[in-house]
């Protein structure tokens, strides 16, 4: 026996669409979410002849859409430099930001802000100082100096990461 034509087109429409909802849901399965901060790193340098000038660089990968949304929701960097001691290590004050007495919040809206690019949420904080003062930790020995950063979503997720030491004399 023979269908009818119409029947046929409709079971093929039905069949089409079923498999096209199947595609359609396997695609969305495995499009990849938005890409989360997972990790933090931090890098500083210091370099003396003349004037100590003191730079770091603080960078959360993620991609560039995902950092503006982070950034734009409230998300915050802190930033602490510290003098390596034998005992206890100590706070610098007046570092990363001069007339600061120990952690410095930076966000969009601060001076230097921090940035969305193609590499993530990026901080940049350059500061000069004169030699035998801010950076000077130990009076009769090398300086060792590192940073401790916290990265502090909207929501209050945080990360944290410590630099390596720069040791000389500052």
């Amino acid at each position: 026996m023979k269908r009818p034509r119409n029947r046929v087109l409709a079971r093929a429409a039905w069949l089409v669409s079923v498999l096209g909802l199947v595609v359609t849901s396997s695609v969305a399965v495995a499009s990849p979410p938005a890409q989360a901060a997972s990790s933090i790193t931090v890098t500083h340098s210091i370099t003396v002849p003349g004037l100590v000038k003191h730079q770091i660089e603080i960078n959360v990968p993620m991609v560039q859409s995902d950092a503006l949304g982070y950034l734009v929701n409230g998300a915050r960097i802190e930033v602490e430099c510290w003098g390596a001691d034998q005992f206890f290590d100590d706070m610098l004050p007046d570092c990363p930001k001069p007339g600061s007495s120990g952690t410095v919040t930076y966000s969009i809206a601060t001076d230097p802000p921090l940035v969305a690019t193609e590499t993530g949420v990026n901080l940049t904080i350059v500061n000069l100082y004169e030699v035998g003062t801010v950076l000077n930790e130990d009076a009769a020995d090398s300086d060792e100096i590192y940073i401790k950063v916290r990265w502090i979503d909207g929501d209050g997720a945080t990360l944290r990461a410590k630099s390596k030491q720069v040791v000389g004399w500052f």
